[in-house]
């Protein structure tokens, strides 16, 4: 009888941990990161793109693929949000303006809290 009681009481515990992961996380970081891409358009906020890293240089053309892009910062944490943790992030800007700085510290907070490793190249 304790037997069953104690693998009852297991598989209810597994049960909870198991719902209380976040299923909307990847469960591993990618092989070469992610490339984050930001540029912004004229009179309009900032556009982003979060790719798979690759060895090789993405034409603007898939980079800016609707599919691939956000606008704004809010958008773009949802995308964040998303990462495995331990994930790292490289962003590049294709921008002929320089990234506010409080968009750069806001991303790169949000980054920590979520534990992803965030860096500018």
């Amino acid at each position: 009888m304790r037997f069953r009681l104690l693998i009852a009481a297991t598989l209810i515990i597994t049960l909870v941990v198991g719902c209380m992961a976040d299923p909307e996380r990847a469960e591993k970081p990618a092989f070469k990161g992610m490339e984050l891409y930001s540029w912004k358009p004229e009179g309009k906020d900032w556009h982003f793109s979060l790719l798979v890293g690759t060895n090789r240089l993405k034409p603007a053309e898939e980079i800016k693929k609707p599919e691939n892009t956000v606008v704004g910062t809010a958008e773009m944490k949802k995308r964040l949000a998303k990462l495995a943790k331990g994930e790292s992030i490289f962003w590049r800007n294709l921008a002929d303006e320089t990234v506010p700085k409080e968009m750069e510290q806001e991303l790169r907070a949000f980054c920590e809290t979520i534990e992803v490793r965030f860096e500018r190249i």
